[in-house]
């Protein structure tokens, strides 16, 4: 499946995800650089990112769904050391942070 990555500066990256796959790994190797102070373990928010529809994901973990309570974000928001790609997850638009 096709994900769309938006990067800071506006620059465009296809990549392709797998069902099951982290949307942090996605975004790894599509070789744009992620800050992850607590190495991927979804305690620090550091690693959230914007995405065209939450829907196309899985559903947000009680942790993750705390995290970004604390945090205040919107529902569009997501930790990408969270996230899995679903069978939904095809034309999935991230905007990286």
């Amino acid at each position: 499946m096709k994900i769309t990555l938006i990067s800071k500066n506006q620059k465009e990256i296809i990549v392709e995800g797998n069902v099951g796959e982290r949307l942090m790994d996605v975004i790894e190797r599509s070789g744009v650089p992620l800050i992850l102070p607590c190495g991927g373990a979804g305690v620090c928010g550091g690693c959230k990112v914007v995405v065209n529809a939450a829907d196309k994901l899985d559903v947000a973990g009680e942790s993750e769904a705390d995290m970004l309570d604390e945090l205040n974000l919107p529902e569009s928001t997501r930790l990408c050391c969270q996230a899995r790609l679903t069978s939904d997850s095809d034309g999935l638009v991230v905007y990286l942070s």
